[in-house]
């Protein structure tokens, strides 16, 4: 009979591999309209912008969130510049 201590050794790192988001690099980071993910979001009105990571909390605290997407197994992919030290915030049109 297999342990549980077992099976949760197994399926601890399948689990953190599925909640860590994948980060993708943009050069330039105009491709991002390129992403059907954004021209989603971008239709219906949400506006974007890009965030450097000391500003990450100030901009949370107007409203502004992560932009992410999520693949078929509903893995989320965040999305950054090149350097990756801009990251893409999202902020819905019915926010203020």
């Amino acid at each position: 009979m297999i342990e549980l201590g077992t099976i949760l050794g197994l399926l601890g790192p399948l689990a953190k591999n599925w909640t860590q988001p994948e980060v993708v690099p943009l050069d330039p980071i105009s491709d991002i309209e390129n992403e059907p993910a954004y021209q989603e979001r971008k239709a219906t009105g949400a506006r974007f912008r890009w965030v450097i990571e000391g500003k990450l909390r100030a901009r949370e605290r107007e409203g502004w969130k992560p932009f992410y997407d999520r693949d078929g197994l509903q893995r989320p992919t965040v999305y950054v510049d090149r350097k990756r030290e801009l990251l893409l915030m999202v902020k819905d049109s019915g926010s203020t």
